[in-house]
């Protein structure tokens, strides 16, 4: 399992390369700031999401859809509407 820092920095990279304070910028509106992921690195430093990166995000997911799943089949989480 990664930490929630790396799977939110990771989703920032799927929309596209970014900068270091670009990516952050990234995760903290789709967490309306709960998620800091740092600096970054050094400025105008470009990042893009590798094959490596690319996979572990699908696992991540996999992963959290099959708990969604149990979740929802055990009346913890509504159905999507």
């Amino acid at each position: 399992m990664m930490t929630r820092r790396t799977f939110r920095i990771l989703l920032a990279l799927a929309e596209g390369p970014a900068h270091g304070y670009g990516i952050r910028g990234r995760v903290e509106e789709r967490t309306d700031g709960a998620v800091k992921p740092g600096s970054g690195g050094p400025p105008r430093r470009f990042y893009a999401l590798t094959d490596r990166g690319r996979a572990s995000l699908r696992a991540e997911l996999r992963r959290m859809e099959e708990a969604v799943t149990l979740a929802r089949s055990l009346d913890l989480l509504p159905e999507r509407s």
